[in-house]
């Protein structure tokens, strides 16, 4: 889950068992977060129904 400025996660306890001999939880855990993060990027969110998109005002006048 997550909101518009921030980001959740969510790592199944069973990735534990994924973590072979010759490798760190660290890098099973790593590369399964990235490799969620590129399928988000895949696949965004679609706006909610009945708004409008806008851009964000600019903090620098023309």
């Amino acid at each position: 889950g997550g909101h518009a400025n921030m980001a959740g996660a969510q790592v199944p306890v069973g990735i534990l068992e994924a973590v072979a001999d010759d490798e760190s939880f660290d890098e099973v855990v790593e590369a399964f977060v990235s490799g969620r993060f590129f399928e988000a990027l895949d696949d965004p969110p679609a706006p909610t129904p009945g708004t409008t998109p806008t851009e964000p005002a600019s903090d620098f006048p023309e």
